[in-house]
């Protein structure tokens, strides 16, 4: 798979962090390969593995409300390479930041 989506929330919350992780794996396996999470300096990241970021990104927002779809962030880059693209929210502006 050529890319890397990243999924990122604001907190520490490591429970919330692992139930969303089993949610996205139900959702989004075996078309797309969720690759673990970490937590850091307030940022909750859960990654995923994909030959199509933005069409995994559409299913992984069947396992968000839509409360927490504001909170999260969501880009993604080649798989080897160093630019993030923010594919939500719509309007995103800034740089994107593990």
């Amino acid at each position: 798979m050529t890319y890397q989506l990243i999924i990122q929330v604001a907190g520490d919350n490591l429970d919330w962090l692992e139930k969303a992780e089993d949610k996205l794996i139900d959702l989004l396996e075996p078309y797309h390969e969720v690759d673990g999470h970490d937590i850091g300096l307030n940022k909750m990241n859960i990654f995923i593995v994909t030959n199509s970021p933005q069409e995994a990104f559409e299913t992984c927002k069947k396992a968000f409300s839509a409360q927490e779809l504001k909170q999260i962030r969501a880009a993604f880059r080649e798989s080897n390479g160093a630019a993030y693209f923010v594919i939500w929210p719509l309007d995103s502006a800034g740089e994107f930041k593990l």
